[in-house]
């Protein structure tokens, strides 16, 4: 289902037992989900389960379960893996046997990962509601166009009472490469500065996103030696908004990719397509092989574990200054991968 049939049921306060949020457009993703959320019981009553929190056993006995505490049993879980199959369909029969349980997955499509893609195609297949045997949906969300992406700038500046006419929202969208999200979190920095928002304050408050992506960001850590190039742009990335374990998902899933090239090859020739499990450009993969062929097998490991246990730090130990934390390990591990 595509975002203008689902305002169709939202709008007239339609329920579904299990939703499937997914596509390319985070901030549609996350928009859609606290609509949802705000229609079925309030947010500090639900069961969160964030990537790798994610416990399938805990997630179907909370929704099997009679809540005495409210009306509503709710399961949101984000993540950036497919759920297999036999788990999705045990909860999904979970809230068919109670109808005061409802499940909320949301699930970013990275269009770089075309894996990931298909896993999640095929995972929304069994979100499509078949003679109402159990009711659930699935929304696909794309990323707005010009207009449309517009419209939800001048919303989010409305609600917080700032004043932004639709040049400037213009020029903070092109700033920021379009990311919404990101100008979403640039509008609220701004708001304590009670002005109507202009060129000249994006330009002294905003960071300029035109030439940076985190696929970029992590080629440039393992090729790079400029360590002050390496600060600034990571510095940048955060302060703009970008999620710190998204960040270090990216690591992970780089650091993954390095240590498949470096078992496959110890075998048998570079093959891009039996190392990704899909046609990828000759140049990139090359990348990926020069900074495996950098490094030895446990060196390689050693830094997945890393990254890991940063990852797990930042989910359940840190409750703020997470990005000063990233900063600084960050740095450590650049300097020792640099010596």
């Amino acid at each position: 289902m595509y975002q203008n049939e689902f305002d169709v049921y939202l709008n007239s306060n339609r329920h579904f037992n299990t939703y499937m949020l997914w596509g390319d457009e985070p901030y549609l993703i996350d928009l859609y989900t606290q609509k949802i959320l705000k229609n079925l019981c309030p947010i500090e009553e639900v069961n969160s389960m964030y990537f790798k929190e994610y416990d399938f056993d805990k997630a179907l006995t909370y929704l099997m379960s009679n809540s005495l505490f409210s009306d509503c049993n709710v399961v949101f879980i984000k993540t950036n893996k497919a759920i297999p199959k036999k788990e999705l369909q045990s909860m999904q029969q979970a809230c068919k046997q109670n109808s005061n349980s409802f499940l909320i997955i949301n699930c970013f499509d990275d269009k770089s990962d075309k894996y990931l893609a298909g896993k999640l195609k095929t995972m929304s297949n069994y979100f499509n509601d078949k003679g109402n045997e159990i009711d659930n949906v699935n929304i696909r969300f794309f990323s707005p166009n010009r207009y449309q992406a517009l419209e939800y700038l001048k919303t989010e500046a409305t609600n917080i009472s700032m004043v932004a006419n639709e040049q400037s929202l213009g020029y903070l969208l092109d700033e920021l490469n379009d990311d919404i999200y990101m100008c979403v979190n640039e509008l609220k920095k701004l708001s304590p500065l009670n002005e109507p928002l202009n060129k000249e304050m994006i330009n002294k408050y905003c960071f300029n996103l035109h030439n940076v992506n985190t696929q970029d960001f992590v080629f440039d850590f393992f090729v790079s030696d400029d360590k002050n190039l390496i600060k600034r742009k990571l510095q940048d990335m955060l302060l703009a908004g970008y999620e710190e374990v998204l960040l270090i998902n990216q690591f992970n899933s780089f650091i993954s990719i390095l240590i498949k090239i470096k078992l496959y090859t110890n075998a048998k020739p570079f093959n891009v397509r039996a190392i990704w499990g899909y046609p990828l450009p000759l140049q990139v993969a090359n990348m990926h092989k020069d900074i495996a062929n950098k490094y030895t097998l446990n060196t390689l490991h050693k830094l997945l574990r890393f990254f890991l246990k940063l990852d797990l730090e930042l989910k359940t130990t840190l409750s703020s200054n997470k990005d000063s934390y990233v900063v600084v390990k960050l740095l450590k591990l650049f300097n020792f991968i640099n010596k």
